[in-house]
């Protein structure tokens, strides 16, 4: 039997309170907490890479190739591959695996990230971002500083 009036104008609602004798229902609360994953790439090869420099002597373009790689949010961990030197045609050859341990909530589907949010701060933040991978491709120099040459971004669905 339903005791809500069916007169009521649109956004307003009405409650009912439900009584329930002792013990009769498990009332605990249910606390999601993130499980640890690890998320394991293999970087085998790139090919097409933009040609940045050119020798003086001989007038021939390269690039000195590496990636870098790491999940948003923790920036502070991001890992790189060794420098494939001197590719003439943009293709390098690495067998490199970057590992990148993580807190993830299946039930939202997004990265908890805990930080300190300032040196001076005691206890640590949680917060949730989406989970989002980010790879970029750039060209080493010893004398000045690197190169950027150029990025992808996978999103959870299609890397998780």
């Amino acid at each position: 039997f339903n005791t809500i009036p069916i007169y009521l104008k649109p956004g307003q609602f009405n409650t009912r309170p439900i009584y329930f004798k002792p013990g009769q229902f498990n009332t605990r609360p249910i606390y999601l907490k993130p499980g640890q994953f690890e998320l394991r790439i293999v970087i085998w090869n790139t090919e097409d890479v933009i040609l940045e420099d050119t020798n003086i002597l001989t007038g021939t373009q390269s690039s000195d190739i590496y990636v870098k790689g790491w999940l948003k949010g923790f920036e502070d961990d991001r890992q790189e591959t060794d420098v494939h030197y001197n590719s003439l045609t943009g293709e390098g050859n690495f067998n490199w695996r970057l590992v990148f341990p993580f807190n993830y909530l299946p039930a939202e589907k997004v990265v908890v990230v805990s930080k300190r949010g300032s040196i001076f701060s005691l206890d640590k933040t949680e917060q949730k971002l989406p989970a989002m991978l980010v790879m970029q491709v750039w060209d080493f120099d010893r004398l000045s500083s690197d190169d950027f040459l150029g990025k992808r971004e996978k999103e959870r669905d299609s890397c998780f």
